[in-house]
């Protein structure tokens, strides 16, 4: 008698395991580097996705993470510029020294984070060098075009922070 296949599912590394002598599904998850199974019991189907999917994506993230730091290494080793993501984390340390030390307040720490968040978006991964005008300027039409004025200004005057080519 082969498998039902009603527990079919999506996620990478997420595996059913039926047991014939009390007739439960138990899930169990794959580590994708290790090859290890964890098992995750005879839980619903959709919690041992959700469970899976939530692996991976820290997997992922952890990977990323790793990958920029080597590529922070390599760049630096050759006398290149950092990348914007290793740029706006220290960026965003110092602002937050500069908020524990009373030199600005939070709603000014606060103002601050959306438009880094909207820099590291766009253009992580890239060297802070290879940004240009224009690459800011389409940035800024897609605001411009939702009709948010307001943020363009906020976004605009923190970014011209960064460099005077803007």
């Amino acid at each position: 008698m082969a498998r039902p296949r009603k527990y079919k599912t999506n996620v990478p590394g997420l595996s059913p395991y039926f047991d014939k002598r009390n007739n439960k599904v138990y899930w169990r998850y794959r580590h994708p580097i290790t090859g290890k199974n964890h098992g995750l019991g005879s839980i619903d189907q959709k919690l041992a996705e959700t469970i899976a999917a939530e692996a991976n994506s820290r997997l992922a993230r952890q990977q990323m993470e790793q990958m920029l730091s080597l590529q922070e290494k390599i760049i630096s080793d050759t006398g290149g510029s950092s990348t914007v993501t290793i740029f706006l984390n220290n960026y965003r340390k110092i602002q937050q020294e500069r908020y524990e030390n009373g030199e600005i307040k939070l709603n000014t720490l606060k103002q601050k984070a959306a438009p880094l968040r909207v820099f590291d978006e766009r253009f992580g991964t890239r060297p802070l060098d290879a940004i240009t005008v224009k690459d800011v300027v389409s940035v800024l039409e897609e605001y411009k075009a939702r009709g948010h004025n307001r943020v363009i200004n906020r976004i605009s005057s923190e970014w011209d922070k960064f460099s005077g080519r803007y």
